[in-house]
C-alpha cells in the first residue's frame, strides 16, 4: 500500500525524562537530569529511511 502523504515518521530512543522529539525535528520539554545522553534519530518516508546518532549535553548550574 503506497502513502499518500510523504511526511517523515520520525523515532528516537533514550531522551532523558521529560525531553521530546517532535515530528519537525525540533527537541522540546523540560527536564532537570544533568549529564551526557547518546541517543539515536530514525527517519522514514516511502523514499527512504535514514539513521542518525547524537549526543546531547546538558549542564545545569
Amino acid at each position: 500500500m503506497e502513502r499518500k502523504n510523504n511526511a517523515p515518521e520520525i523515532q528516537t530512543q533514550e531522551l532523558p525524562e521529560g525531553l521530546s522529539l517532535a515530528k519537525s525535528g525540533n527537541l522540546f520539554g523540560t527536564t532537570s537530569i544533568a549529564g551526557a545522553y547518546k541517543f539515536t534519530v530514525q527517519a522514514s518516508n516511502s523514499y527512504a529511511e535514514d539513521k542518525r546518532e547524537y549526543e546531547l549535553v546538558l549542564l545545569f548550574s
